[in-house]
């Protein structure tokens, strides 16, 4: 199953797509009753990794040297859950518009964020 082109679904068919693919994975999960931000999001490790925001847009924890890279290529923005122009270090987020393909960026943040929580 690949993921499907950016222009060719809503960003929640988007999300969704990358997540059943991402779902395949045992140490990957999402919530089944949580309301709220990361009610859909998916974990590892009991640490949220990739979720879609109100905005619908992919939000994804990746190293902060990778985050200002996106960032730097214009091909994301930091994340500022607060709204007070301080994004967070290691939050990265994408336009629902983006022609980046969220799969790989997915499975990148994954790994981050589970070798953060095996270092613990």
């Amino acid at each position: 199953m690949k993921e499907m082109k950016p222009l060719q679904a809503t960003p929640k068919q988007r999300y969704a797509r990358m997540a059943k693919l991402l779902l395949r994975d045992p140490k990957i999960t999402q919530p089944k009753r949580k309301k709220g931000f990361g009610s859909s999001g998916l974990y590892t490790r009991g640490k949220l990794f990739a979720a879609l925001s109100h905005r619908n847009r992919l939000i994804l924890k990746l190293p902060e040297a990778r985050v200002n890279e996106i960032v730097a290529q214009r091909k994301g923005t930091r994340w500022n859950p607060r709204g007070d122009g301080e994004g967070l270090k290691e939050w990265v987020t994408l336009s629902p518009s983006s022609k980046n393909s969220w799969l790989p960026l997915a499975k990148e943040a994954k790994k981050f964020v589970a070798s953060k929580s095996r270092n613990r």
